[in-house]
Formats: structure tokens, C-alpha cells, sequence
């Protein structure tokens, strides 16, 4: 009885979706994945590459976890969702070191 009890609970689990708490701290960790990874919000980094990466991160991220938006995250998958985020690195031509980044600013300021 116990044991059929607590498989309901966890296929009901795996069904729920987030709610808007838990929506807005997974879009706040993007944010701050992204800014981070770019040195900040009022860098020149940011400002010519932060579109490519929020594309880049939240395609990924609905890839991961077969949802249409963040916002249709499972409950049973938000905290793997936050590490998920917390770890992202960009991948092929997006993976490109803030230094790499930096020079070719400069380079096109000149």
C-alpha cells in the first residue's frame, strides 16, 4: 500500500511543472551563467555576444530536458535543471575564450 502510495507520488512528480517561483530562479541562473561567462553585463563581450549565448544555452537546455521553454520544466527535473545551467559552457564556434573574444574587440576598434 505504502509502496504503490509513494510510485503515485513520483509519476505525478515526474508530470508536474514547475511553478513561477521556481520558473523565475531558473531564468535568473541563465542570467547569471551567461554574465558570468562574458564578464559582466557592461561588457563589450556581453553586449556583441550575450544573444548568441542565451540562443545557444536555451536550446540546449530544451534539448536536455524535452521541454518547449524552461518554464514547462518538470518539478522531478529542477534541480538537475539548476545544475544543468550552473555548468554550461558553449559549444563549437560559441567556445571561445573571453581573452580570444577581447582581442578581436580590440582588433575591430582600430
Amino acid at each position: 500500500m505504502i509502496a504503490e502510495r509513494d510510485k503515485l507520488i513520483a509519476e505525478l512528480r515526474a508530470r508536474v511543472i514547475i511553478r513561477s517561483p521556481e520558473q523565475k530562479l531558473i531564468q535568473r541562473a541563465g542570467r547569471e551563467r551567461v554574465k558570468l561567462l562574458l564578464g559582466g553585463r557592461d561588457s563589450a563581450i556581453y553586449r556583441r555576444f550575450s544573444r548568441k549565448y542565451f540562443s545557444s544555452m536555451w536550446n540546449g537546455y530544451r534539448d536536455k530536458f524535452n521541454v518547449r521553454s524552461f518554464r514547462d520544466t518538470r518539478e522531478s527535473d529542477f534541480d538537475n535543471a539548476v545544475l544543468w545551467i550552473g555548468t554550461w559552457q558553449a559549444r563549437g564556434p560559441l567556445r571561445i575564450s573571453a581573452e580570444q573574444i577581447e582581442l578581436e574587440l580590440k582588433e575591430h576598434e582600430e
